[in-house]
């Protein structure tokens, strides 16, 4: 039959062979992660069986974890059941990770820290299991993925992704009617196809007594090669379960197992209803509940007819299907009994006993939602937001008063969207909204929805929540009115419509209560250049000492100060507020916001701290890996696509705007569009394409040369006119300059000023060139802004350089080489070097090019281990285990020129200052 050892699975060869491949990729310092994805009954179980003693006899240590329905929402049950076996190691994890495993698994007594965040969680894992591979290679099992609770699944999926170079295997199985898109995401998939018509004929073959003549031909019929159902219906004797109308193949399944279960006696199928309802293979709990459970002959009858397996202490039905079956079988009335029993003896398990007084409730039930509520906050405590949404669901389907109901889903959606849940966090404000008498809480859950729509992609449709809710609260509820004003400012803004900026400035108007830094963000937001003056004093002002004793900026208000400075070109003060804030750090979730970290990481890039700006990649992909797509993720994606256009990865800058394009579809979300375009200007520039160039950076602009977004698009101006330069479109480019210079006011930063003047130079036909770059590049006024200060004096020097005066042209190229070569703009350092020979000047390539034909991660890492730090602190930094870290850096060295550690700071240079 199709389930044991390999010996004895019949037609799955290949399959098996496929499988073994993935362990022995280990030899190359490679782990693998396989999913196996097939309906019920196929012979998933059976492959990883097989596959595992097949480890096993090669050596190596196996861990496993099997989802059950009954732990599905119990937080982290199944990273606690695949890391119970080696808890015991935690002891030898760095500090922050040994507090998020065991804050997780509620073995923290300290209220006073904060939940776990999931990517130190990760983490965690990783950095146990690494170790534990570097003593024998492991092997990771996980059946029934798709029962798996959702925060085991997260900590999975990370792992899958950070492999390389680790002694690390993973092999996972589930149905594809609920395949976890997590795992499907950050593993390999296989869909196991059912058994051909000779395997089929062969495993009938195998039965005690194999099925003959038109018995097996409607056998193989039924079965449709699945390996279960070929094993199950030759055992039938009832012609009639042959004969029925056709049904799905679990259901059918299912009727085959009820059969079997009428025959047995009375108090094995009671057990049996308890061992099914707890859903655990802990066999002490039906000890101590049903007292014929003591007795083994009343589990031999179930024992005899193949559906339970006793191992010891471990009770475990045959298939989940055979559960199932039981489950189904009995009354509903015999169903909420069980659960009910179960409850009062797990009276100390606090969340199973919530979950079975759920169960066991018929209609609205106060104690089973009021524990159900306290399970949740527990689940939050230990940083399973998604176990504590469901409890906190169910719990509000069980109140009894429509209030308790509003209440318990605005804490589901709360929980929810603190954890970047949005899309499920605004469908379960909506129903709070719709369901609430209480106008209080009316307002909270509306509030609640326009947030989740604003961080999702619906950007028209949260514009129009937001002002609508702004409007019903102006008179009712200020306070709260100006509160959802200030999110749809940042919506207009994201945005980039006139009209939408024009409606949030004329409400804006209608509040004479809004004042301070509220009604400053919302004028910053919808047009900054109109109240520069006003919002760069508070931004000053707002980093100059403080008196003592005066209370700290709020978390909004240092979001809204640092959003602020980066639309003004303050880019320092940006950084500074990043950095004060911490929007990286895992351990002050009041400042975990996803727009902030955005913020810091195009300030970072625009400061010339490209390591900063790809930290801040890293982490946002990482959390995105295991949530819905968002604003803020396609934006990282535009950040990350810019960022590698001017590393010159053109094939990856391509590749992720290509994937915004598709994501953002006709939606209004016109800086993200106009941002993308521009990674995509770049990396044509970067390929030495200038028409094509030229092409996507014109479509920052609309036809009469008005900005398709209203702040990010008029700094492309400079890149736009070099473009034209080179592809002869300098009369169309001249049209988008005009447009600026009349509509753009004077009160504008220095850097959009040097862009503006270098985009002059560029098209200049008046003979005043030179003095528009040397306007430009005067006091050194692009410096903050290195790699733009650097593109300027290039074109000067090629300008120069053009115009017969070769020795003037040498000091501005070889000042842009320095820093092009310092940031690892590697095409425009290899441009600016052409240009130097050009005027006569030879200079040695130093071995810090070579960085450039290192990944990212590479180059994250030799950076950062230049710094001094080790590697287990450059794992934490970048989520990944020592031993990953060790093994990229011998990979590198080489490709660098050097044989040890100590070598990187000259090579490199120290770069902590940026930190």
């Amino acid at each position: 039959m199709s389930t044991g050892t390999a010996a004895e699975l019949v037609g799955r060869d290949s399959e098996l062979a496929l499988l073994r491949q993935c362990l022995t990729a280990q030899h190359a310092d490679d782990g693998t992660a396989v999913l196996l994805v097939a309906e019920a009954g196929i012979g998933k179980t059976a492959l990883l069986d097989a596959t595992a003693a097949h480890a096993a006899q090669a050596g190596m240590r196996i861990l496993r974890v099997r989802g059950t329905q009954g732990e599905a929402d119990l937080a982290f049950a199944g990273l606690h059941q695949l890391l119970r076996p080696v808890l015991s190691r935690t002891h030898a994890l760095p500090p922050r990770q040994k507090h998020a495993l065991e804050a997780a698994f509620g073995l923290e007594d300290d209220d006073q820290v904060h939940s776990p965040d999931r990517l130190l969680l990760g983490l965690a894992t990783l950095t146990l299991l690494s170790d534990l591979a570097t003593e024998t290679p492991l092997l990771i099992v996980v059946d029934d993925a798709h029962w798996v609770d959702s925060g085991s699944l997260d900590a999975l999926s990370f792992l899958a992704r950070r492999l390389d170079g680790e002694a690390i295997s993973i092999l996972a199985a589930c149905r594809p009617e609920a395949l976890p898109e997590t795992l499907g995401q950050a593993m390999r998939s296989i869909a196991l196809a059912p058994l051909d018509e000779p395997a089929s004929h062969a495993l009938l073959d195998t039965q005690p007594t194999p099925p003959a003549g038109r018995h097996r031909m409607r056998i193989l019929e039924y079965a449709n090669g699945n390996p279960l159902a070929l094993v199950e219906l030759a055992r039938c004797t009832d012609p009639e379960q042959l004969t029925a109308a056709p049904l799905p193949i679990n259901r059918r399944l299912e009727g085959l197992f009820a059969a079997q279960l009428a025959m047995l006696p009375p108090a094995t199928r009671d057990v049996l209803l308890i061992a099914a309802a707890v859903d655990a293979p802990d066999l002490s709990i039906v000890l101590g509940i049903a007292p014929d459970a003591a007795d083994p002959a009343t589990w031999q009858p179930a024992e005899q007819a193949d559906l339970i397996r006793i191992n010891g202490s471990t009770i475990s039905f045959r298939h989940p299907l055979i559960r199932s079956a039981v489950y189904q079988a009995a009354s509903q009335p015999e169903r909420r009994q069980a659960h009910l029993q179960l409850a009062e003896a797990l009276s100390q398990d606090f969340d199973r006993r919530a979950w079975h007084l759920a169960a066991s409730a018929f209609g609205p039930d106060d104690d089973a939602a009021a524990a159900l509520e306290k399970t949740a906050e527990r689940a939050v405590g230990r940083g399973a937001t998604e176990s504590a949404a469901a409890a906190l669901e169910r719990a509000a389907a069980l109140s009894t008063t429509a209030v308790r109901q509003a209440e318990r889903l605005i804490k589901a959606a709360n929980v929810l969207a603190v954890d970047d849940h949005v899309e499920r966090a605004e469908r379960l404000a909506a129903h709070a909204a719709g369901t609430s008498v209480d106008e209080g809480l009316r307002r909270q859950a509306e509030m609640l929805r326009g947030w989740a729509l604003s961080a999702g992609l619906r950007q028209g449709e949260a514009f129009t929540h937001l002002m609508a809710t702004a409007r019903s609260l102006s008179k009712t509820a200020p306070e709260a009115a100006l509160q959802a004003l200030a999110v749809g400012a940042a919506v207009a803004n994201h945005a980039g419509s006139d009209a939408f900026r024009q409606e949030v400035a004329a409400a804006l108007d209608r509040m004479p209560h809004a004042s301070g830094l509220h009604r400053l963000w919302v004028r910053t937001a919808i047009d900054l250049l109109a109240c520069r003056a006003e919002a760069l004093a508070a931004v000053r002002e707002a980093l100059a000492p403080r008196p003592p004793g005066s209370p700290p900026h709020s978390p909004r208000e240092q979001i809204w100060l640092s959003g602020m400075a980066w639309l003004l070109d303050e880019t320092a003060a940006a950084l500074r507020f990043g950095r004060n804030c911490n929007p990286l750090a895992r351990d002050r979730p009041e400042f975990r916001n996803r727009q902030m970290a955005l913020t810091y990481g195009w300030a970072a890039l625009e400061h010339g701290w490209w390591p900063q700006t790809r930290a801040v990649i890293d982490e946002a992909t990482a959390a995105a890996a295991t949530r819905p797509l968002g604003r803020a993720e396609v934006y990282v994606m535009t950040l990350e696509a810019t960022l590698c256009a001017l590393q010159g990865d053109t094939d990856q800058a391509h590749h992720l705007a290509g994937q915004v394009f598709d994501l953002i579809g006709d939606e209004v979300v016109n800086q993200i569009r106009a941002r993308t375009h521009w990674a995509v200007g770049l990396a044509f520039a970067a390929s030495d394409d200038h028409a094509a160039a030229f092409t996507s950076l014109r479509r920052m602009f609309h036809p009469d040369g008005a900005p398709l977004h209203f702040h990010a698009s008029p700094y492309a101006i400079a890149d736009l006119a070099q473009a034209a330069v080179r592809s002869g479109n300098t009369d169309d480019a001249r049209t988008v300059l005009a447009n600026l210079l009349n509509t753009l006011p004077n009160s504008r930063s220095a850097r959009l000023d040097g862009r503006l003047l270098h985009a002059q130079a560029l098209l200049d036909d008046t003979g005043r060139a030179d003095d528009l770059f040397r306007a430009a590049l005067a006091e050194d006024r692009l410096a903050p802004w290195p790699f733009e200060h650097a593109q300027t004096h290039l074109a000067h020097g090629q300008w120069l350089r053009r115009n017969g005066r070769i020795n003037d042209a040498r000091a501005p190229l070889t000042h842009a080489l320095e820093i092009f070569q310092r940031l690892g703009a590697t095409p425009w350092a290899s441009r600016t070097a052409t240009e130097l020979r050009a005027a006569g000047v030879t200079r040695h390539t130093p071995a810090v090019h070579a960085l450039g034909d290192l990944s990212a991660q590479q180059q994250q890492i030799v950076h950062l281990a230049a710094q001094g730090m080790t590697n287990r602190e450059i794992g934490e930094r970048l989520f990944l285990s020592p031993r990953t870290v060790g093994h990229h850096l011998y990979r590198v060295f080489p490709k660098l020129g050097i044989a040890s550690r100590h070598q990187l700071r000259d090579l490199v240079g120290d770069d902590s200052s940026a930190d």
